[in-house]
């Protein structure tokens, strides 16, 4: 994946706090897993989350062979997810149960997340798998601030 010039990314953060109206507390990449909507994982994207809501966003990846193939026609949207969910409709957010030490030892980090939201009136959890560490326990204390701030 080619990356993109410091200025380009601060003015694509930039833009994108001007186009939802809130100032961006946290991004990460992630990987969307499953439950939102019939989309189903894994699929790459960027997580960044305001005081109002988080966000999910994939962007289009061309293929080098299939773009030269599809030339002069328009961009598709498969495996394009966008969504906010409002920390509002946000239950709960927790972690896999932990593996036993000596099984940890033999297996890959699990960085997966899971959020438990409303949506239309039914309970829905979002799997999410984060990219690091850090990235994964900031979102959750952010949550947990942004809970125990709503309740005063």
């Amino acid at each position: 994946m080619k990356r993109l010039p410091e200025k380009d990314a601060e003015q694509f953060w930039r833009k994108k706090e001007e186009s939802i109206g809130e100032k961006i507390e946290g991004k990460s990449m992630a990987e969307f897993i499953s439950g939102y909507q019939n989309f189903s994982g894994p699929i790459l994207g960027i997580l960044f989350y305001t005081e109002s809501a988080f966000y999910f966003q994939t962007f289009p990846r061309q293929n080098f062979l299939f773009s030269f193939l599809r030339a002069g026609l328009p961009e598709r949207k498969e495996n394009q997810l966008n969504f906010r969910i409002l920390w509002s409709d946000v239950e709960k957010i927790y972690l896999p149960p932990r593996k036993h030490s000596f099984l940890a030892l033999f297996t890959p980090s699990d960085y997966r997340i899971f959020i438990d939201y409303q949506s239309n009136g039914q309970k829905m959890t979002l799997t999410l798998t984060m990219h690091c560490r850090e990235d994964r326990t900031r979102l959750i204390d952010f949550y947990k601030y942004h809970k125990t701030k709503k309740e005063w």
